[in-house]
């Protein structure tokens, strides 16, 4: 339950109390210009990342609040500069569950408004008189405590290194320009376990009725979605409006738009959208309304997703949208704001790039600007100066319409009545999957997962377990005897959408290898329903209890019409060092020739797991389309009877079950690593190839190579 009033503190935090004083800072927190004469509540905005230097441990600062200011003489652009304060030393480290932080800004005249935020906040002073602070401000945490700030104290520049407050800031960004001029300073002592938040995550999900309803109803400093302010949108509308960087205007020539505040509500979606007269959507998501008769003629509305301030580089954006079929809608816009207020759009003309009746998915790529950021390619673009990738507030949704009271359609599951609307639904953003095991390693053997788009993996997670079976492994050629020293695989949760660890996790997971029992009549790629090749004796095993994860993507499952198909599942890559003496290390090669082996991974859950929880979701490791030998397998059960197995056990050809969709054989998404280099890595200078290993270094220079050579000089030589 958040907190709606003003608390008092209920603790004093004068002074504090111990250790040496450590300050970060200045960040920008606002930059701005306010009319003349009017009161204007500027936003605060805190987001900065503290290091305590004696326990190596990284805090993340996060606020929000205000602080009323006043122009009476004329408009300046105006700045924020924020600071964090906390004291720690090495026996006495600093401890956010107990000790206090100060919070200050310093607000000044700024002079290099719309700057990229990675250079110095350069600012100067005011006259006295210029701007007033009429009362003090606030900061409000994560958990809804809202703090008041000091009283503003006006400091002459002059003056500002000998202010005791701000001994050891650095304050070498304000200069001074005029001897009369002062800035004015905010402070707010506030406890540290209010305001540190966890790094905020850039990846999310939103596709269930549940997941939509959640994010509408939710308040920050959770992320949570809201229509824009009366305010917001002419400050949006303004920016559409000016000249892109790229493409054609937002706004058609001789219509004049005007924002409306919409009203936003959740549809589950219909069931049976043949029969729906109003094509609703078939999937939940979100209904903006807006606008009546009063309101004919160009008009635009907007909604926010607000999630902190998380780094959106090198993510993907998705989000799918329906114009309705009768509709007046020409043009929708998507794009982000970051903690400055500083903005990135992109804008489709409808229905010439978005069609009427249907959903259109929509995806920026945050890594790239202009119109080919996105797809379908964008009709027009622009973007501030100084946008911040790195610490995104917002994601911005709008549509604009031509209102005409004749034309329009009910919203599916409103009032009946004919309104502009629009439909928003599956937004999902997801990082681009790197390719590539860490680039200090060497590739043994690789088989990650496939991409069928940017974020979206072909395939589904099948459960495996060590406690119990099915525990799954999958076939692999090993073609040198390089060690393996360090293991890679992805997986996911069943059923679960979030970007995030579920509640119930794996406390470690087991590793097996298995020598091969080949298939006697194999058809690779393929499963004959009669024979198939299998995992036979369990060589080597690993506990892996210090495996480090990150999320990967999201599945897109390919089993259609399958009861245990799952939609828009997380899945996550799980990567483990191996100590020297665990390495796996091959047998000898027979003339040369590779070894097969089978790799093993299953979960292993501590011993307390409520297995029935509606908070557990069991995991499973990823498929993807097939790529070596045969279908990757179930182990059921051991010959003995005994579960788990250990190095040993051996296993025939019905203790296992493939997979495989419709006879076409799937694998299990890993990759192998070694911190040995190969041969391949670097070769014999002329060593091309061989008989039957063409382009392929056979670690000796002869006749073979020769003779490639001579072929490719043949076909080069003019």
């Amino acid at each position: 339950m958040k907190k709606s009033a003003i608390c008092i503190l209920l603790f004093c935090m004068c002074v504090l109390v111990h250790g040496e004083s450590y300050k970060y800072g200045p960040v920008k927190n606002y930059q701005g210009t306010q009319p003349v004469g009017l009161i204007f509540q500027v936003p605060i905005t805190t987001s900065i990342a503290l290091l305590n230097p004696f326990t190596g441990v990284e805090h993340h600062v996060a606020s929000r609040g205000g602080q009323e200011i006043r122009y009476t003489i004329q408009e300046y652009p105006i700045i924020a500069n924020s600071y964090v304060e906390f004291e720690t030393s090495e026996s006495n480290p600093f401890n956010p569950d107990r000790d206090p932080i100060i919070l200050t800004e310093i607000w000044a005249r700024n002079l290099r408004p719309g700057s990229p935020l990675n250079e110095p906040p350069i600012s100067a002073g005011f006259m006295p008189g210029e701007i007033e602070m009429p009362r003090e401000g606030f900061h409000i945490s994560h958990n809804g405590l809202i703090v008041p700030t000091t009283m503003p104290r006006e400091i002459l520049i002059r003056e500002l290194m000998e202010t005791p407050e701000l001994e050891g800031y650095d304050v070498s960004s304000i200069i001074e320009e005029r001897p009369e001029e002062v800035v004015y300073m905010t402070q707010a002592v506030v406890p540290a376990n209010e305001f540190i938040v966890e790094t905020p995550s850039p990846y999310l999900l939103v596709d269930s009725i549940e997941e939509w309803k959640f994010k509408l109803t939710e308040e920050w400093p959770d992320v949570h979605i809201r229509p824009l302010t009366l305010e917001e949108g002419n400050e949006y509308l303004a920016f559409l409006k000016s000249d892109p960087l790229e493409g054609e205007p937002y706004e058609r020539p001789g219509f004049s738009t005007k924002f409306i505040p919409s009203e936003l509500y959740i549809y589950g979606g219909d069931n049976d959208p043949e029969n729906d007269p109003n094509k609703s959507p078939d999937d939940a998501g979100l209904v903006m309304v807006w606008g009546g008769d009063s309101d004919s003629g160009e008009r635009m509305s907007g909604w926010a997703l607000d999630y902190g301030d998380p780094d959106l580089t090198n993510c993907i954006i998705t989000v799918s949208v329906t114009p309705p079929s009768s509709s007046s809608i020409n043009r929708i816009s998507l794009g982000m704001e970051d903690i400055n207020g500083v903005k990135r759009h992109w804008w489709w003309n409808v229905p010439g790039i978005i069609p009427y009746g249907g959903p259109t998915t929509v995806t920026i790529d945050t890594s790239m600007t202009g119109v080919g950021a996105t797809n379908p390619p964008a009709s027009g673009y622009n973007s501030g100066g100084g946008f911040d990738i790195t610490k995104v507030q917002l994601i911005v949704a709008d549509e604009n319409a031509n209102w005409i009271s004749s034309i329009g359609s009910p919203a599916p599951g409103g009032t009946g009545v004919p309104r502009l609307w629009n439909y928003w639904h599956n937004i999902k953003i997801t990082p681009k999957i790197p390719g590539g095991p860490n680039s200090k390693w060497y590739v043994k053997y690789s088989q990650p997962p496939v991409e069928v788009d940017e974020g979206l993996i072909n395939g589904w997670d099948e459960k495996s377990f060590y406690i119990m079976p099915p525990m799954m492994a999958d076939d692999w050629k090993c073609e040198d005897e390089r060690p393996i020293t360090d293991i890679h695989w992805w997986g996911s949760f069943v059923g679960w959408t979030q970007p995030n660890l579920p509640k119930i996790v794996p406390s470690a997971f087991h590793i097996g290898i298995w020598t091969d029992k080949p298939d006697p009549n194999p058809t690779p790629g393929k499963h004959d329903g009669e024979n198939w090749s299998h995992p036979l004796t369990l060589v080597w095993e690993n506990v892996c209890k210090t495996s480090a994860w990150n999320f990967a993507g999201y599945d897109l499952d390919p089993r259609d019409g399958n009861p245990d198909q799952q939609k828009n599942e997380a899945c996550f890559q799980w990567a483990q060092l191996l100590n020297q003496d665990e390495w796996f290390r091959q047998k000898p090669m027979e003339d040369g020739m590779p070894n097969v082996y089978w790799l093993s991974i299953a979960a292993i859950y501590p011993a307390n797991t409520e297995f029935d929880s509606p908070e557990f979701y069991p995991w499973g490791w990823k498929t993807r389309p097939h790529l070596f030998n045969d279908d990757a397998v179930q182990i059921l059960k051991s010959p003995n009877g005994n579960w788990p197995p250990v190095i040993g056990t051996t296993l025939n050809m019905y203790d296992c079950d493939p997979i495989h969709i419709n006879e076409v054989s799937w694998d299990l998404a890993f990759e192998l690593t070694t911190n040995e280099p190969g041969y391949q890595d670097n070769p014999i200078p002329g060593d091309i190839g061989g008989p039957g290993f063409v382009l392929v270094p056979d670690r000796k220079v002869d006749i073979y190579d020769l003779a490639i050579l001579a072929s490719n000089w043949l076909m080069t030589a003019p």
